[in-house]
């Protein structure tokens, strides 16, 4: 049975594409830090049709810094990284064997802020941190259709939620601080969409096209009959 998208499982498939972008981060640590040139380690030139074989490649300025990693791993990984004129990485591509690419920024801190993910078995990805390292906005596609688009507060809290199914079931999630939801809206193909709001106590305040009680200006509760 297919697992709908929701705040949780979402965040699961942004943690997997974390996971994920870790590997390749570790791939441009330690394949392509290797601090050699084309004349080191078997690299050939061929001069007839100007083309430059090898399995690593490091480009270095007149200041001796590394500006542009690239390496093929044993394991049939390959990246590629760019640096800064202070020699800090900023960018990085890289293609796992099983066929996981991953694509990241990162700021002058080393912290990632952007990364872009896709794997056969969770589909593509892309998130958004700011520079304390919080997840901001998550975005994925899964590949039974599936979609999904959050957007957190500060320390990861999953505050707005926005899904849609394969056969055009949509959703909308708002929550508080709490982790509580505060708004639910579901439109299923064929039904009458459903609206349910609750209140800062968590008490249920509006249920449609249910008939939950509504609370009057005055307090008291009354229920609605239309």
């Amino acid at each position: 049975m297919k697992e709908p998208l929701s705040m949780e499982t979402l965040a699961k498939r942004i943690l997997h594409l974390e996971q994920e972008n870790r590997r390749l981060k570790r791939l441009g640590r330690a394949g392509l830090f290797i601090g050699l040139v084309l004349t080191v380690g078997g690299a050939f030139v061929n001069d007839h049709t100007k083309v430059i074989e090898g399995e690593r490649l490091v480009l270095r300025d007149q200041d001796g810094r590394t500006r542009v990693e690239l390496a093929v791993r044993k394991d049939g990984s390959v990246g590629l990284g760019l640096n800064d004129q202070e020699g800090r990485k900023r960018f990085g591509l890289s293609v796992m064997p099983d066929g996981t690419t991953g694509l990241g920024f990162q700021d002058q801190d080393g912290e990632q802020l952007l990364e872009l993910s896709t794997s056969r078995g969770t589909g593509a990805g892309l998130y958004i941190r700011d520079h304390s390292g919080d997840n901001r906005v998550g975005i994925a596609v899964t590949p039974d259709g599936q979609s999904g688009f959050i957007v957190s507060g500060r320390n990861d809290d999953k505050r707005i939620g926005l899904f849609a199914t394969a056969d055009g079931t949509t959703r909308l999630d708002l929550r508080g601080k709490d982790q509580k939801g505060r708004v639910w809206i579901g439109n299923k193909t064929g039904e009458t969409p459903n609206l349910r709001i609750w209140g800062v106590d968590g008490k249920p305040l509006l249920d449609f096209p249910g008939k939950l009680p509504i609370p009057s200006s005055g307090g008291k509760a009354k229920t609605d009959r239309t």
